[in-house]
């Protein structure tokens, strides 16, 4: 979830993965794109690239990991609980406190439309004083007994308790005086599992409500839902009665089972995740959060204290309401750049501007850049270089003038003019944020932002969401993405003829006349669109580079086609493509041969005009990087073959490749495939799942197939086709998914590599 989140939102990257098992992070790595993968935190923590981390441990594991990463300086979101012991919470709150980190424990309720919704009419007094409220939220037997390995060393009171008390903190806007909880235990424990099986919790909050609190981990796994999440509040002048398990919005009737698809919490729509339990965590990569290490710890301090009922003591007054903390600093702004057109010494520039200079592009690596050149070198990086035009080949030498002689002959024909130069290759388009292809421009379709499509030789992104009827060329809200390569230059021109020969004792013959200028060579075509690169420099034997990694070697700039590219040279080929060549040295003209004495003779008449040289030869395509085609699909409960587009996760389509397929943009060869299925079921998988490329309604050779998942894991199968799949500009491809099981594969990625 969390790795999803900072790999698809456009105001991060996602840059490693950390696992203490190597194979589970390389896959994760490669499933989001992550450029580097560790097996040990400590080492990830110095790497100065990383700004954030999300510490998804164990509940029982998190006090080391938040600790170092706070004291090496790197902002923390940490899963619910904080912490399970007090010690652990004390360890925690001192080291944030003393670096000054941004801080954020992932209470997602915070985030829930419903609970929002009553929040604001109770701020508003829409309900009146509030008198008590009722939570309730549990879950099927499946999370400890299968889904948590670790669950015998936390309970139901961290796993869900912490979400309850959050989310009547965050309703009720009030502070908890006093607790009181008791539990039962026996049917967990006769499953293996040491835990309670049930908490019933009182709460007296400092303004005046108490609340009930019903958390248990012994719910039938043959529930609808794998959790059961009920709200009431009671006012002075109304309720609300909020049932959050499903928001009563869709039930699903299956031969084998009934269930409420989640539409709430994660649902998943053109591809991606969406809803309160992801938008928490963008909220974190983008401002500042109001859930801060004092709010964590004092949340904690009453789940930790929860326990057997001591003898009630006398109620104490009210205690007086602390001031409102100042707002904290906005977070600094992440990778994706900003266009900012030619540049200028007196503009100030900010981390990730790109600017134009010298027919080159540049893109700024610190705030406060102002004053400095960017051919300098930092506090700037080179983006995208303009390609050398190649040299002039010098004229041939004049021949000789013959001596004059009577009745020359007529002086020979001068040589053809020589061909006009190349056209240079264009400098390569700037990098814009994270894309999405969708073809040809039309004006019937809405656009968001990041939306990329080809318009009159040139491709554009949209820099807003609803963009519908704006043609590209007028400008905003659109911005140019790669421009049609410019016209070559003039070829030079042809050297002078050489002097005809002599006749015996004729006058000297006329020179043959100059040879016409070549044609200007043709445009050559713009480059294809590569993948979504992240611009490395220059490439580094010690640095393991990832899928979309752009590197500068010898005068070039290179592609990484996988992850985990160490110490591969990138003129070696896979796994590196050209990205943009070098431009090459012209040829040399040939020097003109010496015109021979011509002999005695009478004169000859005039020599005629010579005719014109030919056209000069078009010039060379502009060169293009690969392209990575990803889809993701949420499997269908039967075994009928379906189809999806190779390039997002539109609507299934169950009988034809046709309706599902996509038309090419582009022109390239399809030549590996590799598929990752999941499973989130207890039971290992025993489907297999075989998904091959279509084109134009037929399956093509390349094909791969996943099988035998574990319960819980993932698996990934890989194609390398010896014949690449070629496909044109407008040609129908896409992915034909069959599977000889129902269950319990339920998400499967695509990735397609095509040159």
């Amino acid at each position: 979830m969390h790795a999803e989140t900072y790999s698809t939102y456009y105001r991060a990257s996602l840059a490693a993965v950390c696992d203490l098992d190597e194979v589970r992070a390389h896959k994760a790595a490669d499933l989001w794109g992550a450029r580097k993968v560790y097996t040990d935190y400590r080492e990830m923590l110095r790497d100065p690239e990383i700004d954030a981390v999300a510490v998804a441990t164990p509940d029982f594991a998190h006090r080391e990991p938040i600790v170092a990463a706070a004291r090496a300086g790197k902002h923390v979101i940490v899963e619910k609980p904080l912490a399970t012991t007090t010690q652990d919470l004390d360890q925690i709150a001192e080291a944030v406190t003393r670096s000054g980190v941004k801080f954020m424990v992932d209470f997602h309720c915070r985030w829930c439309p419903p609970l929002v919704v009553a929040r604001n009419d109770i701020e508003n007094g829409v309900i009146g004083d509030i008198v008590s409220a009722y939570l309730r939220l549990n879950n099927t037997l499946y999370v400890p007994l299968k889904m948590l390995p670790w669950a015998s060393k936390s309970s139901i009171l961290w796993f869900l308790g912490s979400h309850t008390v959050d989310a009547l903190r965050f309703l009720l806007r009030d502070e908890v005086a006093r607790v009181y909880s008791v539990s039962r235990s026996g049917v967990l424990r006769g499953k293996g599992v040491d835990v309670p099986d049930i908490y019933q919790t009182i709460l007296e909050f400092a303004g005046g409500p108490v609340a009930t609190i019903e958390n248990h981990w012994i719910m039938p796994d043959t529930s609808p839902s794998y959790n059961d999440f009920k709200v009431s509040v009671v006012g002075s002048k109304g309720m609300f009665n909020m049932d959050l398990t499903h928001n009563q919005l869709i039930e699903r009737y299956l031969e084998d089972r009934c269930d409420n698809p989640d539409v709430l919490d994660a649902p998943l729509i053109s591809g991606r995740h969406v809803g309160f339990v992801y938008e928490s965590i963008r909220h974190f990569v983008g401002v500042q959060p109001d859930t801060d290490a004092v709010g964590g710890a004092t949340r904690w301090a009453i789940l930790a204290q929860a326990g057997a009922p001591g003898p009630a003591g006398q109620n104490g007054s009210p205690g007086q309401q602390g001031p409102i903390g100042a707002p904290g600093a906005t977070g600094p702004q992440g990778p994706p750049m900003s266009l900012r057109g030619d540049w200028s010494n007196a503009t100030n520039y900010g981390a990730g501007d790109a600017v134009f200079f010298n027919s080159s592009s540049y893109i700024s690596l610190s705030n406060g850049n102002t004053g400095n050149t960017p051919t300098n070198g930092s506090p700037w990086s080179v983006l995208a270089q303009q390609g050398a035009t190649g040299t002039v080949g010098p004229a041939g030498a004049t021949g000789a003038t013959g001596p004059a002689g009577p009745q020359g002959l007529q002086g020979i024909q001068g040589p053809q003019g020589l061909t006009g130069a190349s056209g240079p290759t264009g400098p390569a388009g700037l990098q814009g944020p994270p894309v999405s292809f969708q073809g040809t421009w039309s004006n019937l379709t809405t656009y968001a932002l990041g939306d990329t499509v080809f318009f009159n030789g040139s491709s554009y992104i949209g820099l807003s969401n609803g963009n519908v009827g704006n043609t590209p060329t007028n400008g905003a809200p659109w911005t140019l993405l790669a421009q049609q390569g410019a016209t070559g230059p003039t070829g030079v021109t042809g050297p002078t003829g050489s002097t005809g020969p002599m006749g015996p004792q004729g006058i000297q013959g006329n020179q043959g006349i100059q040879g016409p200028t070549g044609l200007t060579g043709a445009t050559g075509p713009t480059g294809s669109q590569g993948p979504p690169i992240s611009f490395q420099g220059t490439w580094s034997n010690l640095t393991t580079y990832a899928t979309g990694d752009a590197v500068f070697f010898n005068g070039s700039s290179y592609i990484s086609l996988s992850a985990g590219n160490g110490g591969n040279t990138p003129t070696n080929g896979a796994p590196w493509a050209l990205l943009a060549q070098q431009g090459g040295t012209g040829p040399t003209g040939p020097a003109g041969p010496t015109g021979p004495t011509g002999s005695a003779g009478p004169a000859g008449p005039t020599g005629s005009t010579g005719p014109t040289g030919p056209a000069g030869p078009t010039g060379p395509a502009g060169s293009g990087g690969g392209y990575v085609f990803v889809s993701h699909s949420i499997m269908p409960g039967n075994t009928t073959p379906f189809y999806l587009n190779i390039s997002g996760d539109s609507a299934l389509t169950t009988n034809s490749p046709q309706w599902a397929g996509g038309a090419m943009p582009v022109a390239c060869s399809f030549g590996k495939i590799t598929v990752t299925a999941f499973t989130v079921s207890g039971t290992a998988s025993t489907d297999t799942i075989t998904v091959t490329l279509y084109k134009n309604g037929s399956a093509t050779s390349l094909t791969t197939n996943v099988a035998n998942a574990a319960a819980g894991t993932s698996v990934t199968s890989s194609f390398t086709a010896i014949t690449p799949v070629s496909v044109a500009i407008g040609d129908i491809v896409a992915v034909q998914y069959a599977r000889t099981s129902s269950t319990p594969i339920v998400r499967t990625g695509v990735g397609l590599v095509c040159q």
